[in-house]
């Protein structure tokens, strides 16, 4: 049973919590009702997802590698460094993180990947706080006085919108590894909560919290960048001056306090290495130098798609709906502009915050380094806009977006007039002829009714179950730690400090051969001269020709080696362990690859207290002037003659 305005008989039953022919209203209520239950069953869901069997799925890399050290020398030496010099490549805010992580867990000081496993359930709780930011954003603010329906029908939205990202094979994918995404994903949405949620205080409150929350989440990652417009954008698309102040006053002072970053890295003597750096990372990002990605010259967009479609599948379907979302979405709001009429602030922010998203996708992968780590940064304005076309099909949009879309008069921009007898919805009240009704009763435009709603839930559901399908092959049921399955095999079977060539990235591997000297020779007889005769090899490795590995040391190796190990690897397309000739008669005298120890001319302490300088005075200069304004208020009202 369904009336007019699309709502379900479900629905009208859980409206009047007081119904006294139904006891149990009050307490669905209580349930359907609250955010706090409803985003806690979507953050208790992500969890699960990510952090079930997290070890074991997927397989480690040289970048987790390199982090877990860093942090390490971070908490042990206090030196922001890895390898001969000091890290300028990435700010070191999510390190400073990751050491205090890993001090609060004790691992620090143990074996490498204890340290690696233990920062990945770091980088899972930053996933769940992903989850429950969009459950946020997707509900589009607090609940509206007497309009139970719509904020009922609201909550589920943002509801829906976590779950799609905790569901999304991208979100899954790098959501269990030690990479910066799952944290600069959750600092990039809390500046569109921060921006969207303080929108009432005062303009001083504003500019410092939100510029705060724009350094942090730039000194995250600096890709982040592009999501710090989105706050400017909405103030645009809502034609509001005073937000566009805010937003353009928060984004100076975001930059003013990102500066410590290279202000550190001058005073410790760093800082023509940071601009050679960074220069190397603009290069990147401009596609004039290509590393990695699709870009890459022996890379082929096609395959890679090919060999990571089922893996990814929840992604590319939320991905590709989400887009002719947008589209749809972007054309409505135009229209709404034109006909000078107002546009609501959830639809604002998500337009806003899917443009940005969408633009640096879409750049990076046009130019820059394109690959799916970056299809992260489209995740949550994916769910969102994938919410917003179910709840759009259900019937469910003036929920979203009160003010209907009048039909346009002849000329195309006169919006048409209401007439006695029909009903105009603005805002929160309903205007029929001459009578006005507000309240929770009042009939919005909701149409469709239960066919609209049962086919939106079957959605839904498909989607859902896609993305659990996936999730339980390869992250449940599947394995993909073969790293550690072929370390372990060389361990049972070869002396102690034997030598084994890598395959790819010489520090992973050494990670994984604590008790074996690890080289990364590129050519097979300098190998076999230097007595190393066994040699690891993956497929991946010598196809993108990752590190030492390279198609001619690969082709090398098969023809002159006897394949003793052979795994299954996902991440590594198989791992194999090769022996080339008979093993040395006494194994290397040291165990281990010599690397170089940190440097400790790039203390963390220093940073800190470079950042947290600023950031205290730019709390105190905002508390200061937001007490004169008070004051200054104070003042005129008292001078007021008329006393108004």
């Amino acid at each position: 049973m369904s009336r007019a305005d699309g709502a379900t008989q479900l629905e009208l039953d859980a409206d009047d919590p007081n119904d006294p022919n139904d006891p149990s209203a009050a307490g669905r209520r209580r349930l359907v009702d609250r955010p706090a239950f409803l985003f806690g069953v979507a953050a208790a869901i992500a969890a699960l997802l990510l952090m079930l069997r997290l070890n074991r799925s997927p397989d480690f890399d040289q970048d987790e590698v390199v982090y877990t050290e860093l942090a390490r020398h971070i908490l042990n030496n206090d030196a922001v460094s890895i390898a001969r010099g000091p890290f300028l490549v990435h700010p070191p805010l999510y390190f400073l993180v990751a050491a205090a992580w890993q001090f609060l867990t004790r691992t620090g000081t143990g074996p490498v990947l204890d340290s690696l496993h233990a920062l990945r359930y770091l980088n899972a709780l930053f996933g769940v706080g992903v989850v429950v930011l969009v459950c946020v954003i997707g509900r589009g603010g607090p609940a509206r006085a007497m309009d139970r329906l719509a904020d009922r029908r609201r909550l589920l939205i943002g509801t829906l919108a976590g779950l799609l990202v905790a569901t999304n094979g991208f979100f899954l994918g790098f959501g269990r590894t030690v990479l910066l995404e799952p944290a600069a994903l959750f600092a990039g949405a809390g500046v569109v909560v921060i921006a969207t949620a303080w929108r009432h205080r005062s303009v001083p409150t504003q500019v410092a919290g939100l510029g705060i929350a724009v350094a942090l989440a730039c000194l995250t990652k600096q890709l982040v960048v592009f999501e710090a417009f989105t706050p400017l954008l909405a103030a645009l698309v809502l034609r509001d001056r005073r937000r566009s102040f805010i937003a353009l006053a928060a984004l100076g002072l975001g930059a003013l306090i990102w500066l410590t970053f290279p202000l550190w890295a001058a005073i410790t003597g760093h800082g023509s290495y940071f601009w050679s750096q960074q220069t190397v990372s603009l290069r990147r990002l401009s596609g004039l130098l290509q590393t990695s990605g699709i870009n890459v010259a022996q890379s082929s967009a096609s395959g890679e798609f090919s060999r990571t479609a089922w893996l990814y599948a929840s992604g590319y379907v939320q991905l590709a709906l989400a887009a002719m979302v947008l589209v749809v979405l972007v054309v409505r709001t135009a229209m709404r502009l034109i006909a000078r009429q107002s546009v609501s602030e959830p639809v604002a922010v998500v337009i806003a915050y899917s443009l940005t998203s969408f633009a640096f996708f879409g750049y990076s992968f046009a130019f820059g380094q394109g690959n799916q780590q970056f299809t992260m940064y489209t995740v949550p304005v994916s769910a969102l806009l994938c919410a917003y076309g179910i709840a759009g099909l259900a019937g469910w949009w003036p929920a979203i977006e009160p003010v209907s879309v009048e039909a346009f008069a002849a000329t195309g921009a006169a919006v048409a007039q209401p007439t006695p007898g029909t009903q105009t919805t603005t805002g929160t009240q309903t205007t029929t002829g001459a009578q006005t009704t507000t309240g929770a009763n009042r009939p919005h435009r909701f149409s469709g009714g239960t066919p609209r709603l049962i086919a939106a839930g079957v959605i839904c559901v498909l989607g859902l179950g896609l993305a659990l399908v996936g999730w339980g092959h390869y992250y449940l049921i599947g394995r993909d730690d073969g790293t550690t399955q072929a370390a372990a095999f060389v361990a049972r079977n070869l002396p102690a400090c034997t030598p084994v060539n890598a395959s790819g990235s010489q520090a992973r591997w050494q990670v994984a051969l604590a008790d074996q000297l690890v080289t990364d020779y590129q050519d097979g007889p300098t190998a076999l001269a230097a007595d190393v005769h066994v040699f690891l090899l993956s497929p991946k490795d010598a196809r993108n020709s990752y590190g030492n590995m390279t198609p001619k040391l690969a082709a090398w190796i098969s023809t002159n080696g006897t394949l003793i190990y052979r795994t299954a690897s996902r991440s590594s397309e198989g791992i194999q362990v090769w022996q080339v000739g008979p093993l040395a008669a006494k194994p290397a005298g040291t165990c281990r690859a010599n690397l170089p120890v940190p440097v400790r001319n790039a203390p963390a302490g220093t940073f800190v207290a470079l950042l947290g300088g600023a950031i205290l005075i730019v709390i105190g200069g905002s508390t200061l002037a937001a007490l004169g304004r008070q004051r200054g208020g104070r003042d005129a009202a008292a001078t007021d003659p008329s006393g108004s």
